[in-house]
Order: C-alpha cells, then structure tokens, then sequence
C-alpha cells in the first residue's frame, strides 16, 4: 500500500514539476505529440510511469517506450520482455512504439552503471528517427537509487549538454523527471 501511495505521489511530481517550476496539463497536452519513456528494466513503466502514461495515452499523445535491458539471463530475458509487451499493451502502447535493447552493454544489474555516451547515442536515435518531442526518465538518484536507472538520466544529461554545445541552442524536445524521495528519516 505504501509503495502504491509513493509511486503516485513520484507520478504527481512527474506531471507537475519541471525545472522546480510548475506547468499545467493544458500545457503538457500541446507540448507533447510523441512522448518517449527511457526506461532501464521491464515494470518500470507500470511502476515509476504508469499514471504519467495513461494520461498522456487519454490525451492522445504517441507514447514510445525505450527499454535497455531485460534481465540476466535468457529463461529471466523471455519471461521479462513478454511482461514489458503486455504490460505496454494494458497501458495502450502500441507495441510498434516499443523497443527492448536488450544489450550486454547494458546489463541489469545493481552494482553496474552503463556508459553514458553508448546510452546517449541509443537515446538520440531513437528520438530522431521517431520524431520524439518530450523525454520522461528518471532523475540524478534514479528514483530507487539504481545505478541503471541513474545512467539513463546521466545520458539524457549528456544528450541535452551535447546538443546545446553543438548547436548553440536549447535541445528540440521537452525532458521531464520523476523526482528521487529520501526515505530516510530525520535524526
């Protein structure tokens, strides 16, 4: 129940909050025509994402799921990525807008950040070749402290540095966080 009650509370401050600076629905709705979900394992589009996906889904906003890994082990990877399809499919993601890397590059694993300029430069394609305009992933903590889940934002950093260095402008998509929350309690 209670990690029920933190994994809406995270999706709240995902909606609300960008840059500290609040933005309204209304304004998400016209922003947003292909959204893309960076994701490091299956469920953490249900767990960390879910609400933010179904309003975007009621709102008729494409949304794209970029899933890097899959497991650790063949019988765990099969059993993983049926889950992820058809939990997109619950969602309503059509499962064309749903890619499972799946590389050794990038193993599940808690102890194992990825690299972040290959994690960058999956994510740049992807967004380039399917038109992405907004970005959702985890924040600088990863949200649960997951080294995985922290090189995606760490990559999505580097994409957005890069990408403002080399052009000389503010990057062409929205990037959105989910908002780590300390748990530990005041002494």
């Amino acid at each position: 129940m209670i990690l029920w009650l933190l994994f809406f509370i995270f999706s709240i401050l995902l909606l609300y909050f960008h840059n500290r600076r609040v933005i309204s629905h209304k304004n998400l709705e016209k922003s947003s025509k292909k959204s893309l979900f960076v994701i490091a394992h299956p469920d953490d589009e249900c767990m960390f994402f879910g609400p933010t996906i179904t309003y975007l889904m009621k709102n008729h906003v494409e949304v794209n799921i970029l899933c890097f890994s899959s497991g650790a082990n063949d019988m765990e990877k099969r059993v993983r990525k049926d889950e992820l399809y058809r939990s997109c499919q619950e969602l309503g993601i059509n499962q064309n807008y749903v890619s499972l890397l799946d590389s050794s590059i990038f193993p599940d694993n808690i102890k194992t950040f990825w690299p972040v300029i290959d994690v960058a430069a999956e994510i740049e394609n992807h967004i380039f070749r399917n038109g992405i305009d907004t970005v959702y992933t985890f924040d600088e903590g990863g949200v649960s402290g997951h080294p995985n889940h922290i090189s995606l934002f760490r990559a999505v950093r580097h994409l957005l540095k890069c990408s403002e260095v080399a052009t000389g402008e503010r990057t062409c998509f929205f990037f959105y966080l989910i908002d780590t929350m300390s748990t530990d309690k005041a002494k």
